[in-house]
């Protein structure tokens, strides 16, 4: 497992994961004053480093030849689908939740209203997806996936309209939301299409498994480099982040 692990450098993204929730944990810590919405960030940092490494079950049980853990062993838990199933309804959810945080000037409370109840129906449906037509034990579905992918980008340039329209722009560098933004737009939209291959990370498609973990391990660096860099920048200048609402 070991072996495995450092060859497809996988323990690069661990660290970026944990490497980000301490800076956002250092943030929460020196800021004087949270932007709204910091804590919950900080908090699915931590969840989702914590999270990842316990989603690394299938390996550890697969090159213990499942001695460990004989129950996996062909069964639809050997592989890890049904885990990461739920992370992106977590994900989407919280991350979504982020950014309607954001819209608090008056001319963005209609479309905060529109998100709020779109982020309750994406709850629904992955719910309904799962325990019906979808395919929750043995692949990723992409039906939530591309749901709670253009959830997210829509939360997240409403966000960016309201920055546009008020004097938030003129603070953005100080604006640790502003880094998160960033982020995670470009990382949605190059990432969330090859999540949806996932089913072919198997033992049997080695150039995938490689090519794959190549595209996250790169994805990682820029996402979390994003959260790090944003956590301390906004510590470093005067303002320190301030609440907007």
């Amino acid at each position: 497992m070991i072996k495995f692990i450092i060859e497809n450098k996988l323990y690069i993204g661990y660290l970026m994961e944990f490497l980000a929730a301490c800076a956002g944990t250092l943030h929460l810590i020196k800021a004087r004053n949270l932007r709204t919405g910091v804590k919950l960030f900080v908090g699915f940092l931590w969840f989702n480093f914590f999270y990842d490494l316990l989603g690394m079950y299938p390996i550890w049980a697969y090159y213990d030849n499942y001695q460990s853990a004989p129950f996996l062993k062909d069964t639809a838990f050997a592989r890890n689908f049904w885990y990461y199933n739920n992370f992106y309804v977590i994900k989407y959810f919280v991350l979504g939740q982020l950014f309607i945080l954001q819209l608090n000037h008056p001319e963005s409370q209609s479309l905060r209203k529109i998100l709020a109840k779109l982020k309750w129906a994406f709850v629904i449906y992955s719910v309904l997806c799962f325990g019906s037509f979808g395919n929750y034990l043995y692949q990723y579905d992409y039906t939530v996936i591309i749901f709670g992918t253009f959830f997210l980008v829509g939360c997240i340039m409403a966000y960016l309209i309201q920055m546009l329209r008020t004097d938030e722009i003129l603070q953005f560098k100080s604006d640790i939301i502003f880094y998160i933004a960033v982020g995670l737009i470009l990382y949605e939209l190059c990432i969330a299409p090859i999540n949806i291959y996932g089913g072919y990370f198997n033992e049997g498609n080695l150039e995938f498994v490689q090519f794959y973990a190549r595209i996250l391990r790169y994805g990682n660096i820029y996402l979390y480099g994003i959260f790090i860099i944003g956590f301390l920048v906004t510590l470093r200048n005067g303002r320190k982040t301030d609440i907007l609402a």
